[in-house]
């Protein structure tokens, strides 16, 4: 990470905290009911930055596991994971081995969804509806 995108990443997480503390206690209890979650649960993620969580996608697109196949399968799973991951304490690693090209491969040691995305991954493709 260069020193550039360090003072980036410092100013958006700084960003999200005061949007955060802005909702107030309400705000922030209506904002975790609308989604499902406990309020210390959503404190956590919060505390975890702007872009916490952001490593699904690309992890799911590299294991071959399409997430919108999986949330009209079952969208519980997908927000399951999507919370899983925004808490993740090996967030830092997945990132590094992403952008190696190695997470498809090294996930399984760290990831706390790796039973799960592993899972999707053996299931037999399923075709979508629009073909």
């Amino acid at each position: 990470m260069t020193f550039a995108s360090t003072i980036q990443h410092w100013r958006s997480n700084l960003a999200a905290s005061r949007e955060f503390a802005a909702l107030g206690t309400e705000g922030r209890h209506a904002l975790a009911r609308d989604i499902g979650i406990p309020v210390g649960l959503l404190a956590d993620i919060a505390s975890h930055g702007a872009r916490s969580g952001g490593n699904l996608g690309e992890m799911m697109d590299g294991l071959a596991v399409d997430p919108e196949v999986v949330r009209r399968r079952d969208p519980a799973i997908l927000q399951e994971m999507q919370v899983t991951c925004s808490g993740c304490a090996s967030a830092r690693r997945c990132r590094r081995d992403l952008d190696r090209g190695w997470g498809p491969s090294t996930f399984d040691a760290y990831c706390p969804n790796s039973p799960t995305l592993v899972a999707l991954r053996d299931e037999a493709p399923v075709e979508s509806p629009e073909a």
